[in-house]
């Protein structure tokens, strides 16, 4: 398909393989999969060759306006003083439980600035105590009184947040590092159609295959107190 025929989302949708797993997101952008065919450095530049369901190519630089995400599961040891979390919780007696968290790894020599809690948008049958809370990590341990649950403390803009994770909680490591990526795997790519319908791409999440291991990534960590 030359992209000079392409106009609008119908045109986008066709060209990033608009069926079966491709999905509309609201009015506007497109999502669909993706294999990455080819990855390019070049000092700070970095260039992702993709070709789509629909076997149409395209070369995304990933520049600030495309937000590159490469997510994996993790093991709890990620959740340590230092390390920066988003979750999303129920608040109760001043603390939000939650099963789920995500570790957002910062690239090396950039320090964690406070994050925030707010109330998150509501969605059908969820609690109108749902919060959205993020942060540095200031310190992580068993409470005393809540056996079942780690208490992590988060460092946001105000007095912090003290979050709740249920035994068995989930993990999920997500970076923007594209060394952790290899020619050949599958992708998801969001776009809006741009001047002519030629789609201008929002987004590109990679997920692994395989899950991270906090000690290979971070060292050893101290048992929680």
């Amino acid at each position: 398909m030359s992209l000079s025929l392409m106009c609008g989302v119908v045109c986008v949708g066709s060209a990033l393989g608009q069926g079966p797993n491709a999905t509309q997101n609201g009015p506007m952008s497109i999502t669909a999969k993706a294999t990455i065919d080819k990855i390019t450095v070049k000092g700070r530049a970095r260039t992702l060759t993709i070709t789509t369901t629909e076997g149409n190519e395209f070369t995304i630089p990933l520049s600030n306006r495309v937000k590159f995400e490469v997510r994996a599961p993790g093991d709890e040891g990620f959740v340590r003083a230092g390390q920066m979390l988003m979750a999303q919780g129920v608040l109760t007696n001043d603390r939000l439980f939650t099963k789920n968290v995500e570790i957002v790894l910062l690239p090396k020599g950039k320090k964690p600035q406070p994050g925030r809690m707010e109330k998150s948008t509501r969605e059908v049958g969820a609690s109108v105590n749902t919060y959205d809370v993020s942060g540095p990590i200031v310190a992580a341990e068993q409470d005393p009184n809540y056996e079942k649950y780690l208490a992590v403390a988060v460092r946001t803009l105000g007095q912090g947040a003290v979050l709740m994770l249920e035994s068995g909680f989930k993990v999920t490591v997500v970076s923007d590092d594209i060394e952790l990526i290899k020619e050949g795997m599958e992708a998801e790519v969001e776009a809006l159609p741009g001047p002519g319908g030629r789609p201008v791409f929002l987004r590109v999440t990679v997920d692994l295959p395989d899950a991270m291991k906090s000690a290979d990534l971070l060292g050893p960590a101290e048992p929680a107190k």
